[in-house]
């Protein structure tokens, strides 16, 4: 199996190691993603001017990894299409620090960069949990791997796109949580769809290195728990599920897939019988 991982967050982000060492037990990694931070890029591409690929050398042994001066999806094309040294079965993007759901999808690298390996007919997988210290749990790992493993296998010939978020695993790692009670994240795995609520721009200002500078605090209008319609993404985390969300190449939920659900399966049963 040859996967291609990448992120938005820039090649040197921890969540994309952590990551690299849960699919490495499947097979070939090899890392593509951008030099920095090109977090909320959304899919967009670079269309004028060249894009470079550098070498790194790899914290984790036997993967090779590539640093490209673009976006994620950008690095994605790259990877699929020039670097991966062959054939790509399943494109992984992640770990995310903090969760993709709702109308956030549209918005997200991390979404944006999976999307474009969906485009090529290639199966992708989207990756955030709550906080960035989740990203090494076993629970993420294992999660993870099941799922991975299973839209190669099971999904083989199917351009799967799966966007896969975390409820929060360690509260004490998120000093500013929201919510009162959290459940054990063993809750389960469900299939959701994205939140339909609206988003709000707030823009700050303030003065920086003697600078008039901006800032966009963008959030979604609705997180009470009470109120979440049952099937979507953002209640599934609050009250403490691992959320699955199929997208087509609109980032609208997929029309139901009997694959999708045997995936989903896989990944429950990976949290109830752990290793």
């Amino acid at each position: 199996m040859r996967i291609l991982a990448t992120n938005d967050d820039g090649v040197h982000a921890p969540g994309l190691w952590a990551l690299v060492r849960a699919l490495k037990p499947l097979g070939e990694v090899i890392v593509s993603a951008p030099d920095r931070d090109r977090s909320g890029i959304g899919s967009a591409l670079t269309l004028r001017g060249p894009i470079r690929a550098a070498k790194l050398l790899s914290p984790v042994d036997g993967v090779n990894a590539h640093a490209i001066d673009g976006t994620p999806g950008d690095a994605v094309l790259i990877g699929i299409n020039e670097l991966a040294g062959g054939p790509v079965d399943l494109v992984v993007s992640g770990i995310n620090p903090g969760n993709n759901g709702g109308e956030e999808i549209r918005l997200s690298g991390t979404v944006g960069a999976a999307l474009h390996a969906h485009l090529n007919g290639i199966p992708a997988l989207a990756v955030s949990t709550h906080t960035a210290e989740d990203a090494d749990a076993d629970l993420v790992q294992t999660v993870l791997r099941a799922m991975a493993a299973g839209m190669v296998s099971i999904g083989a010939g199917t351009p799967l796109f799966l966007n896969l978020n975390f409820p929060v695993i360690d509260p004490a790692s998120c000093a500013r949580h929201q919510h009162e009670a959290i459940p054990a994240p063993t809750a389960g795995v469900l299939l959701t769809n994205p939140f339909p609520g609206p988003v709000f721009d707030n823009i700050a200002y303030g003065r920086r290195d003697g600078r008039l500078s901006f800032w966009n605090a963008r959030h979604l209008a609705l997180k009470r728990a009470d109120v979440l319609p049952a099937d979507s993404d953002l209640f599934a985390l609050v009250n403490g599920y691992v959320s699955v969300t199929s997208l087509d190449d609109k980032l609208s939920r997929a029309s139901p897939s009997a694959i999708v659900d045997t995936v989903v399966r896989m990944a429950a049963e990976a949290i109830s019988t752990p290793g």
